[in-house]
């Protein structure tokens, strides 16, 4: 597409504000840019650089205590940023003109009412369409984003879909009434790689038939390089740097943009600290045929199931002492459940967990009793995906930290203080900040103190389920390469759960790739990352964006069918 064409929407020094009472903040400043018909553009950075506020604005969606400040957002001849948060003006174009894909389907879209009546409504207020007509469109809508049996489906509710469903129901719901801009807020930040790939392939191929402006917004480079044609760089509320997608990846002259980008590319390698598993040392841990069945429709009081369905599928593996083991594989497919059968936070419907501590009499998990068990959690930790909710914000840093110390009786008063000061000086935070609640930390500082709490009792295996997945970037590689020093310095195992490739890859020493509940493809990490043998692994992998636009990777990906097996 010609970047001579003239653009749908000019920002100019715009500048958001948000009135607090510790004093004003300066979300967005002096920011401008252009959004050309058929061409992308990246807005990305970190966590609070001002991306989303940005987008925001462009539909006057900020909500108080924030405001539009100064500065031009031109739509033709109308000036957006006059036009007011309210009114038939501001209305009008929502939707028509500029719609959004947001970030979270599942908060975005109404959980009462079926997803037809939610497409029908946005079609009956713009397009002034009758309720048969409009539903015949939505139907249409449904089909363009390759929903099976949209007839069908149009009737049903958010929560019996997919993540990678709803995200396409909110594609359908942004694309109604033809607007002529996309703003698409970290459009595939909950899907795993495979999902992530549809959804991409899908926005540009309608964008290129219908010559829309894009401003996409991320944290993913990799995502950047696969499909903006420009970028502009947020840090701190402004832009640092912007251009051709191409010069900024590789004549990138901003540090905050080398930072960014150095960071990316660290994790498509092997990290420097990997210790590796000890060498001639037992497993430490020891899955045999673990499988979980659920039944489906026995009801709240009993009854006969309707259905069971198949979580975890004859799963066996064996963790080395030191080893770093990563379980790999799409939504659904089984590692998260897997993780919680080896804790017996869910209880195995078969197969078998043995831990067998160095120098310590082995234990048979699934025959613990609670005092057992109270032991076994004493040594096998886990630390969670989310740092947001996986902390009590009404415990201090000390209440969290030190809860499980207290809990089993080893330390309490003073003693317990020092062991909480010693726990997150180990995890690279003050001392001193123990007295803080959550709500006081970055999400990467809670993530810190969760591992800190995951370590109090000096445990053997950390059992870790997406802990980046929530970070930014640079803020992911840091916590990493925190996980890999504590396991030099402690001698610890890890079960690595994740979506992420890169995270795998760099991270772990052996690699096990589950779908629908079974372990497909395990070995090496090297190996199976760079020349997996399972074909539904080389899909997962060659899914997964390249943060070079020199090097796409997803226009090529490789498709899993169950008959390639």
């Amino acid at each position: 597409m010609a970047t001579d064409l003239a653009p749908i929407i000019s920002v100019r020094d715009l500048n958001v504000e948000f009135r607090l009472r510790q004093g004003i903040v300066h979300a967005v400043k002096n920011v401008s840019f252009e959004l050309r018909p058929g061409r992308t553009l990246g807005l990305v950075g970190e966590s609070g650089s001002g991306k989303s506020v940005t987008a925001r604005a462009l539909m006057q969606l900020v909500d108080p205590p924030g405001y539009i400040a100064s500065g031009a957002m031109m739509l033709g001849d109308t000036d957006i940023a006059k036009l007011g948060r309210r009114g038939p003006a501001i209305r009008a174009l929502r939707g028509a003109d500029i719609s959004m894909i947001f970030q979270e389907p599942m908060s975005s879209l109404s959980p009462v009412h079926t997803i037809g009546s939610q497409i029908i409504e946005a079609l009956r207020l713009h397009l002034k369409l009758g309720h048969a007509d409009a539903r015949k469109r939505a139907i249409e809508l449904l089909q363009q984003v390759e929903i099976a049996d949209a007839q069908r489906n149009i009737d049903r509710y958010t929560f019996e879909f997919s993540g990678g469903m709803r995200q396409r129901v909110m594609i359908a719901m942004a694309l109604a009434c033809n607007p002529r801009v996309l703003i698409a807020d970290e459009p595939t930040t909950a899907l795993d790689v495979t999902t992530q790939a549809e959804v991409l392939d899908l926005i540009r191929r309608i964008q290129r038939e219908r010559g829309m402006a894009m401003l996409l917004i991320t944290h993913d480079m990799g995502v950047v390089a696969e499909v903006a044609d420009d970028i502009a760089v947020m840090y701190r509320g402004e832009i640092v740097e912007a251009g051709p997608v191409d010069q900024v990846f590789h004549q990138a002259s901003h540090h905050y943009t080398q930072r960014l980008l150095s960071s990316v590319l660290k994790l498509e390698g092997t990290a420097e600290l990997k210790a590796g598993p000890v060498a001639g040392a037992a497993p430490i841990l020891s899955v045999k045929g673990l499988g979980k069945t659920y039944l489906v429709g026995a009801g709240a009081f009993g009854g006969r199931a309707k259905s069971s369905f198949r979580a975890v599928n004859d799963v066996s593996f064996q963790l080395g002492a030191g080893e770093s083991l990563g379980i790999v594989g799409e939504s659904g497919s089984g590692k998260t459940t897997l993780g919680r059968l080896i804790m017996r936070s869910v209880e195995p419907t078969d197969g078998e967990v043995v831990f067998s501590p160095d120098g310590a009499p082995a234990m048979d998990v699934r025959s613990l009793d609670r005092a057992g068990l109270r032991r076994y959690y004493e040594q096998v930790r886990f630390v969670f995906q989310d740092p947001f909710s996986s902390l009590n914000p009404r415990m201090s840093v000390r209440e969290i930290v030190g809860e499980p110390l207290h809990v089993s009786g080893s330390l309490n008063g003073r003693a317990l203080t020092t062991r909480v000061r010693e726990l997150l000086d180990l995890v690279g935070l003050d001392p001193d900040v123990m007295g803080r609640y959550p709500h006081a930390f970055s999400g990467g500082q809670r993530q810190r103190i969760g591992i800190a709490r995951a370590l109090a009792l000096e445990p053997k295996i950390l059992i870790a389920d997406e802990p980046t997945s929530a970070l930014d970037v640079s803020i992911r590689s840091q916590i990493l390469d925190l996980l890999l020093d504590l396991q030099r310095r402690l001698g610890l195992s890890y079960i690595m759960i994740s979506h992420d490739i890169g995270v795998i890859r760099y991270f772990c020493d052996r690699v096990a790739v589950m779908r629908q509940g079974k372990i497909v493809e395990i070995g090496d990490a090297k190996t199976v990352c760079t020349a997996p043998s399972h074909p539904y692994t080389k899909a997962l992998i060659s899914a997964v964006p390249y943060p070079d636009p020199r090097t796409p990777r997803m226009s090529r990906r490789e498709k899993y069918f169950e008959n390639s097996a």
